[in-house]
């Protein structure tokens, strides 16, 4: 793939994930033509007219005839993205069960066009004449992907299994649901002051010991993929192994539990796509040789 490519492959996921909210991707998929549908749209052509503008003032193109070009690049490039968005929609009030495919589907039709677009305004051979640095945009599109990108695509591989609240919190909601029925059997007046200490005591307990920070997980994930990304790159694959192990560590406390098998099954295969998907952007980067050199 040539420079342009993964020029244009780093406005995708920037206008895609990271400037698109939960919000936003909620509202489109439930409306054909919502304010956040035309919000996407204008984000996509911003920023695909600013890879084709920088591509243009790269080699020297401001004339009238080059700014067309990048006009009708730009705008041909946001209606075939906003054609895609409207049929992921259209499929996917159709076929509601198959979110995961249908993501899939979407990136890959994207990124395919992508690819067309940037074989046809292919001027590559150019930019060794004016520039001596070559932007390494396959290692900046790496490190884009592992963070926010990342993790959407881990939230839809994993949303068959994400509980709508933690286990943890709705098991000791109904420990104390139990201790309720339990005290209404007796003499109400004489346990109520007894039953309210209970259940206070028990939601302390519960509130201090299950209590996250906030978007604690997620900057975590970030980081960590961030780790294992720059591991790759740099060929340290042990080093992998010793993060892996340092989670496993913190993790312990709630890994113990043999009760908790289910919760244990979902962060085992959330750690694994996670370092999978960053092991797999690791290797995109690097040749052949330098793959096979790892291992």
């Amino acid at each position: 793939m040539n420079t342009l490519f993964f020029q244009l492959l780093f406005a995708h996921l920037t206008a895609d994930f990271l400037l698109q909210s939960e919000k936003m991707a909620v509202e489109k998929a439930e409306y054909y033509f919502s304010s956040a549908f035309w919000k996407h749209i204008v984000i996509h052509g911003l920023c695909y007219f600013v890879v084709f503008a920088f591509h243009y003032h790269l080699i020297g193109h401001w004339e009238a005839s080059g700014l067309s070009q990048t006009g009708v690049a730009t705008l041909s490039l946001t209606f075939l993205h906003g054609l895609v968005d409207i049929a992921k929609t259209y499929f996917s009030k159709k076929f509601p069960g198959k979110g995961v495919l249908l993501f899939t589907s979407d990136q890959l039709i994207h990124i395919g066009i992508l690819a067309l677009f940037s074989i046809n305004f292919d001027w590559n051979f150019l930019f060794a004449k004016i520039y001596t640095v070559e932007i390494p945009w396959k290692i900046i599109v790496a490190y884009l992907f592992v963070t926010t990108p990342a993790g959407i695509i881990m939230k839809v591989l994993l949303k068959r299994w994400t509980p709508e609240s933690s286990q943890i919190i709705q098991d000791a909601y109904d420990n104390l649901m139990e201790v309720e029925i339990d005290l209404n059997r007796n003499d109400p007046k004489r346990l109520e002051k007894k039953f309210k200490f209970q259940k206070n005591t028990k939601f302390q307990n519960d509130r201090s010991t299950y209590a996250s920070l906030q978007d604690a997980g997620q900057w975590i994930g970030i980081l960590e993929r961030v780790l294992i990304l720059t591991f790759v790159l740099n060929g340290d694959l042990k080093s992998i192994g010793f993060l892996l192990t340092a989670k496993s560590v913190f993790r312990f406390g709630d890994l113990k539990g043999g009760k908790d098998r289910q919760m244990t099954e979902y962060i085992l295969i959330g750690t694994l796509i996670s370092f999978g998907l960053a092991i797999f952007a690791g290797l995109m980067c690097l040749t052949s040789e330098e793959a096979k050199s790892l291992f």
